[in-house]
């Protein structure tokens, strides 16, 4: 069977199919229809995402200038933990008030408080892949 004998007998059906997939896709444009990621697809936008944000932030080498650095760590709060413990004069602490990146090293954060006054419980610094309590 030519194409041609096969377009005379089936032309009508070749045409509605074609005619119903681009009604589709002009629905989908027009009300902009999304469809779920696969959990796999979702988890590496995420981790690309993630990565994007702590390249973005790092200040090389502000800990060697020992000038605002407080300041320097609290931007690193908004892009989260995995930026604050890329620099080894900040810390993640965390207080009854939330997380936050600020100033300290290995043994901790340097003030034993946050902006609120709530005293910081744990800290986490750089990889060391737990969460550290301060002493009293």
């Amino acid at each position: 069977m030519s194409l041609i004998s096969f377009l005379k007998k089936h032309g009508i059906n070749v045409y509605l199919v074609i005619w119903s997939l681009f009604m589709i896709l002009i629905f989908v444009t027009i009300y902009k229809i999304e469809f779920p990621l696969l959990d796999i697809e979702a988890e590496k936008k995420r981790n690309d995402n993630d990565k994007k944000n702590v390249v973005s932030v790092v200040y090389e080498g502000f800990c060697d200038t020992g000038k605002d650095i407080a300041k320097k760590c609290g931007k690193l709060k908004k892009s989260g933990a995995a930026a604050c413990v890329t620099q080894d004069c900040c810390v993640w602490a965390k207080s009854n008030s939330g997380t936050f990146c600020v100033e300290g090293g290995e043994d901790g954060p340097e003030l034993n408080q946050d902006h609120n006054g709530k005293k910081f419980e744990k800290y986490y610094y750089q990889n060391t892949n737990q969460w550290n309590t301060i002493a009293e």
